[in-house]
C-alpha cells in the first residue's frame, strides 16, 4: 500500500512545530501556544507570524470579540485520514 495522500498524525506540542519549521528552512521563530488571543495573551510575542489553530470551531459556540478585515489572510483547509476526538 502506497503512503502518497497518507497524513501523518503529529503531536499538538509547540515544540514539535517548531522542529518543523527548522526542517523547512525557517531561522528565528519559535512556536508559542496561546490560550486566548487577548491582547494581554499576545503582548509578549511580536511580531506574530501567523496562528495555528489545531481544532474545529463548533456551531453555536458565541464568538468573542469583534469581527476583523481577513482580506490579507491566508486559510489553509486541511483534513487528515485521522482526526482528534474530544
Amino acid at each position: 500500500m502506497s503512503d502518497e495522500g497518507v497524513w501523518t498524525l503529529i503531536e499538538s506540542d509547540p515544540g514539535v512545530f517548531t522542529e518543523m519549521l527548522r526542517g523547512f528552512g525557517v531561522e528565528g521563530v519559535q512556536v508559542e501556544e496561546l490560550h486566548s488571543l487577548s491582547e494581554e495573551e499576545t503582548a509578549g510575542y511580536n511580531p506574530i507570524y501567523g496562528l495555528i489553530f489545531l481544532f474545529k470551531w463548533r456551531p453555536g459556540e458565541d464568538p468573542i470579540g469583534e469581527p476583523v478585515d481577513t482580506s490579507n489572510v491566508f486559510f489553509a483547509q486541511q483534513v487528515g485520514y485521522t482526526n482528534y476526538k474530544l
